[in-house]
């Protein structure tokens, strides 16, 4: 099936079933190097692979971060949210080698996680990718603190993003190289269709198309200065590539 995506100049354009097929398609290529973020996100966690811990992915996708995490602690257990039926189908699928009673998927959406009582437990680490972006600056610093607030102590905050660029030239070096990575990471592709020209036909390059109603980006110093004043320690970004970074924080 050829992806498709919405009509973003239509006023009530929001994320949609068609824009989760394409990214279940076509997400590995989109995504700056997934593989490296993922072995990223195994450093960063504070866990050893034989530690009891529970955590929350907001916003799942297509399940990649929660079956990395899960296939590497052996005694994690995860609780991932999202707001689309094709997502959360797809994480099932992603999941279904893990047993079940590691793993729960619910229909919620991120702004319910941000006041703390969006949590029904108690996290020691929440995670989230590619999903922070479509929140508005006060919301941000309102999940930050939820989140603070939430963890249990050692725990942690990961982000892996889209950051909002503080010039133009620093737009510039993110939309060519976010351009470039594609174009690489589709060489390979063994589907249908070339998926660096799916992505320059949907316009899925935020830096050339500011055009989304949906995407609200940040400032990575913003982000990481509202990290700090929530409470959280060791505020720090770990990658940045392409306009994509890893950031968070710690308790």
């Amino acid at each position: 099936m050829e992806p498709q995506k919405r009509d973003l100049k239509h006023p009530t354009a929001q994320w949609a079933e068609i824009d989760s097929g394409t990214f279940i398609q076509l997400g590995e290529v989109f995504t700056v190097e997934r593989s490296d973020i993922q072995r990223s996100f195994l450093d960063l966690i504070p866990f050893s692979p034989e530690q009891d811990f529970t955590f929350y992915e907001l916003c799942t996708g297509a399940g990649w971060l929660s079956r990395t995490i899960l296939e590497h602690f052996s005694r994690a257990r995860a609780i991932g949210i999202d707001t689309s039926e094709a997502m959360l189908g797809e994480t099932a699928k992603q999941l279904r080698h893990i047993p079940t009673h590691r793993w729960r998927l619910e229909q919620r959406n991120i702004e319910e996680f941000l006041n703390p009582t969006g949590f029904t437990e108690k996290p020691d680490l929440v995670v989230s990718s590619l999903a922070v972006h479509h929140l508005f600056c006060e919301q941000k610093q309102q999940l930050f603190k939820s989140v603070q607030q939430t963890l249990r102590p050692g725990g942690a905050f990961l982000i892996f993003d889209l950051v909002q660029p503080r010039s133009l030239m620093q737009q510039n070096l993110y939309a060519r190289t976010w351009n470039e990575v594609v174009q690489q990471q589709g060489e390979n592709w063994k589907g249908t269709h070339d998926p660096y020209q799916v992505f320059q036909q949907q316009e899925w390059n935020y830096y050339e198309h500011l055009n989304d109603p949906i995407d609200h980006p940040s400032t990575l110093f913003e982000q990481l200065n509202w990290m700090n004043q929530s409470g959280l320690r060791r505020v720090d970004c770990f990658y940045l590539k392409a306009g994509h970074a890893l950031y968070g924080g710690y308790v």
